[in-house]
């Protein structure tokens, strides 16, 4: 009995250990954090076809303090400003960018990751 326990209690002790040493969310990757003035640089999941990174423009530029959007499709990555004075969160982005790839369908898939503030 104590053969098959003793196991059972290493790869729990493992498997705890790799939790534990799992990154934490930062702010900067947290869905609600407030992105301040300033140009920011994401990927996109996913784009399935050309009519996409119209959409992703589209649906980001109509967020209230977004400004100068674009995306590359070769490499997945979008650009925008947050104009100075305004506050937007990720969690805003995200939304209708949500509400964008539903409506597009086709396996596309807006979801931006490693939001990431571009230095001047």
């Amino acid at each position: 009995m104590k053969t098959k326990v003793l196991p059972a209690v290493l790869v729990l002790l493992v498997v705890g250990a790799g939790l534990a040493l799992a990154k934490e969310p930062t702010a900067a990757t947290s869905p609600s954090s407030s992105l301040k003035e300033g140009t920011y640089s994401a990927t996109v999941a996913a784009l399935a076809c050309e009519a996409c990174p119209p959409q992703v423009e589209k649906a980001l530029g109509g967020i209230k303090g977004i400004t100068a959007v674009s995306v590359d499709a070769k490499t997945k990555t979008v650009r925008f400003t947050v104009e100075k004075g305004s506050t937007v969160t990720e969690a805003d982005l995200q939304k209708v960018l949500k509400a964008a790839s539903d409506e597009m369908g086709m396996g596309a898939d807006y979801t931006l990751h490693d939001i990431a503030r571009v230095k001047a």
